[in-house]
């Protein structure tokens, strides 16, 4: 809705386009302000469709209003999203609407992104660095105790004060974060770990910030992995290889080729290099999940840079993150992440924050 109207609104709202007329329905609290900058034609009333139910002595539900406005529009079937909720769908489908729904994205021209696009994702992900470098400031400030944890004025340093610290510098630069990943250790042998508890030195700590800039929706996506004291050999190793092997997405990465490609070569990296994927003692380790995705209005979006979508091919405009990375318990997770943009010939880095493991 954001797409296709310019309109953020924690309501809901009724989106009709018919033809080339595009038409909303806003409620009484949001009807000024969708008026003065919602990108449409015309901006009615939910609010005069639900009082006009309501006085007919019936419940003025979702369904009925949207039934109300179709009518009034001379609208008996209508093309909806495969997301469309089934509840509604039936009650739609029992006033006599007919529902069609759209496979795939509704606007799939999303997938690329026009300047003022680019420029709003860069907006979050200058929030997004913003947030790590305070977390690796934060993790400098830590003294090494003898126990083997951090410390920071006198007591154990957490994985959710530094979360803390994180979110609270993306928010000063205008963006939301929310689930900020801040993994030590075997914790971020699951990537979606949020991490928790105190955190150990001479340990890989994943930090992945994907805010959402508050003034436009637009998302950004940054991972870091540092050391907080000396890496083990073994340890920079790994590092070294997923830094190579985003290097190799990033020069791999250019329109007419797909994501599959891409994730393909990433992975013939890892097993070349020696670290394989499979599953050890229950669990999957190694390269376990795609090399990265579309980033716009949702943090995952078209196109997808791995191997379950071969037939998805890059697109000049496209705005990706590449992520690889290797996780092994004993070990940890190690994970770097770069968002660029697809170019005429190949893509650009839009990431600032420079790569280093120990700090």
């Amino acid at each position: 809705m954001l797409y296709a109207t310019g309109f953020l609104a924690p309501d809901p709202l009724l989106f009709l386009q018919l033809g080339h007329q595009r038409l909303m329905a806003a409620s009484d609290l949001e009807l000024g302000r969708a008026r003065r900058s919602a990108r449409v034609h015309r901006v009615l009333s939910w609010s005069a469709y639900a009082r006009e139910i309501g006085r007919q002595g019936r419940r003025a539900t979702v369904a009925r209003v949207i039934q109300r406005v179709l009518a009034e529009h001379h609208v008996t079937r209508i093309t909806v999203p495969g997301s469309f909720p089934l509840g509604l769908a039936r009650e739609l489908t029992r006033g006599g609407v007919r529902l069609l729904t759209e496979a795939g994205p509704f606007w799939p021209q999303r997938a690329v992104k026009r300047v003022d696009e680019v420029r709003a994702i860069v907006v979050a992900l200058r929030a997004a660095e913003a947030g790590i470098e305070a977390g690796i400031a934060a993790l400098r400030t830590c003294r090494v105790g003898q126990d083997g944890f951090l410390r920071r004025a006198g007591q154990r340093f957490t994985a959710e004060e530094l979360r803390a610290v994180v979110n609270t510098a993306v928010l000063a630069r205008g963006a939301v974060p929310a689930h900020t990943i801040c993994a030590c250790g075997d914790q971020a042998v699951d990537p979606h770990e949020g991490g928790h508890g105190p955190l150990r030195a001479h340990v890989p700590i994943v930090i992945d910030v994907f805010p959402r800039a508050e003034a436009t929706g637009y998302f950004a996506d940054i991972t870091r992995t540092v050391v907080r004291g000396h890496a083990s050999d073994h340890v920079r190793r790994i590092y070294a290889v997923v830094s190579q092997a985003l290097d190799a997405a990033l020069a791999s990465a250019r329109p007419g080729r797909s994501g599959a490609a891409v994730h393909a070569r990433v992975h013939e990296h890892f097993e070349r290099c020696g670290f394989t994927t499979g599953e050890v003692r229950g669990r999957m380790q190694g390269f376990i999940h795609g090399t990265g995705h579309g980033v716009g209005l949702e943090i995952h979006e078209a196109p997808a840079i791995s191997s379950r979508q071969p037939s998805q091919r890059l697109r000049r405009g496209q705005l990706i993150a590449l992520e690889p990375g290797l996780y092994y318990l004993g070990v940890g997770g190690v994970r770097i992440e770069d968002l660029a943009v697809v170019t005429r010939v190949g893509c650009r880095r839009l990431t600032r924050l420079p790569r280093l493991l120990e700090i």
